[in-house]
């Protein structure tokens, strides 16, 4: 009997003694044990690893801290995601970075994960914990962001959620950049401009030099009609851009406020240097050639012209463009004088020459109906050569000839 006890106590002994030396066994690690472990990782990208660390620590979502960072790390790091109800990870290799494999067929595991479910039993359990708002605000904001009007919810609903989830976190003295940003650009998407510059103001306060913050805000002030603030804030926006194609949005925005407060040799400065930073932006010679036109800058305009056409020498969305240009500014003549210049260099190029016989056409209706009947007739005669009867152009030429009886 006695050595009977004595085995069991011995295997018992030996029971205890390999289940604590198993490695990533965590009964005798608290949550913070298992937070410190789960930072070291994301650091280097161990998007999988951290997951699986946390999820196995809390597996029901029962501690607040775990799940909080479990949510960064689904938000942040996931590869895959099913309507962000579910995530995949990867640990990363150095250098790479989570964009290399989003969108693309991935074979890793898919880890179930409700997080706006989770957050919303947490916050019945904690109704004070206002790290759990922000959690839900957080979520919430990168569903909008991601699925726009094609999630579970509609997007008036989300953007209600987004809304009253950062303001609590920011009534409770949690707010931070990222916090008052995000709110202050829901509320702009959700149309609601004026409540939105308190919280781009806070947020630029926090964060005087994000470029963001600068550039949205100034969209706000200028849908309001306040060309002051933004004028100050399209210029900050530019100088604090780094990647090109920002930094000549918001030059060019800079140029849209000057134009609209009648500055105009300040409005050409700045969309000259938008079309210096990022060369033959279709928005940018689009206004810059009206810009030309206004103060008769008649080389300058040739030039923005020239660089625009080119932009599509087939696509009837740049010929109406320039018609409208053109034609708004009294410059109809230059414009069809363009127009037959390029009917030179055409090559052979049915649909160019079709394209330009029909818009110089266009242009004649109004003052000289000879030539617009001429030319519109010329450009059917070109697109019959490239096009069967029943193309739509053949119905816009007639429509337009119809005009001229």
């Amino acid at each position: 009997m006695l050595s009977s006890l004595h085995c069991n106590i011995k295997y018992l002994l030996l029971f205890v003694l390999i289940s604590f030396s198993v490695p990533g066994f965590s009964q005798d690690k608290s949550p913070k044990d298992i937070i410190t472990q789960a930072n070291e990782l994301l650091k280097s990208s161990k998007f999988e690893s951290a997951y699986n660390l946390l999820d196995q620590f809390d597996p029901h979502n029962k501690n607040v801290d775990i799940v909080l960072l479990k949510e960064k790390v689904a938000l942040n790091g996931y590869i895959t995601t099913i309507n962000h109800q579910a995530f995949a990870f990867r640990d990363l290799k150095p250098g790479e970075t989570v964009l290399k494999y989003r969108g693309k067929v991935n074979t890793e595991k898919l880890h179930p994960f409700k997080i706006n479910k989770v957050l919303d039993s947490l916050l019945v359990k904690f109704p004070n914990n206002f790290e759990l708002y922000r959690g839900r605000a957080d979520f919430y904001f990168d569903v909008n962001m991601i699925y726009g009007d094609k999630w579970l919810l509609k997007q008036k609903k989300i953007y209600v959620l987004i809304e009253n989830d950062y303001r609590v976190t920011i009534d409770a003295g949690l707010g931070d950049f990222e916090s008052n940003y995000r709110l202050g650009l829901t509320y702009v998407q959700d149309s609601n401009f004026q409540t939105c510059f308190q919280y781009f103001e806070k947020a630029i306060a926090l964060n005087p030099t994000n470029p963001d913050a600068h550039y949205n805000f100034a969209y706000a002030c200028l849908t309001v009609g306040d060309t002051t603030d933004a004028l100050s804030n399209a210029v900050d926006a530019a100088k604090y851009y780094v990647d090109s194609s920002e930094k000549a949005d918001a030059a060019r925005m800079a140029g849209v406020v000057y134009g609209q407060m009648g500055k105009q040799s300040k409005a050409i400065e700045y969309m000259e240097i938008s079309n210096k930073i990022a060369p033959n932006n279709y928005n940018t010679l689009n206004i810059l050639i009206d810009m030309y036109l206004k103060v008769d800058n008649k080389r300058k305009a040739y030039i923005a012209t020239e660089n625009f056409y080119d932009l599509g020498i087939e696509n009837p969305t740049i010929y109406n463009d320039l018609a409208e240009i053109y034609s708004s500014n009294d410059k109809s003549e230059a414009l069809i004088k363009y127009f037959q210049s390029k009917l030179k260099s055409a090559n052979g190029n049915m649909v160019q020459m079709g394209t330009l016989y029909f818009y110089i056409g266009r242009l004649y209706v109004g003052n000289n109906k000879d030539l617009a009947l001429e030319n519109l007739t010329k450009s059917a005669e070109v697109f019959s050569t490239v096009y069967k009867p029943e193309n739509p152009v053949f119905k816009l030429i007639y429509d337009t000839m119809k005009t001229l009886k």
